[in-house]
């Protein structure tokens, strides 16, 4: 399972928890991981998902 420890991510889920969706941030979270080591590619491919 890939990790969700990319900083642009985090803060996200952050966001959404802060705003009363916590079970959307932790669903967000699990749906679309984003690692830390992600490269420009992988990240661009993350936010088209998103």
């Amino acid at each position: 399972m890939a990790k969700n420890d990319n900083p642009q991510a985090l803060r996200f889920i952050d966001c959404m928890e802060k705003h009363g969706e916590k079970d959307a941030g932790e669903k967000f979270s699990k749906e679309y991981p984003l690692a830390k080591s992600a490269d420009f590619s992988k990240k661009f491919k993350w936010a088209k998902n998103v």
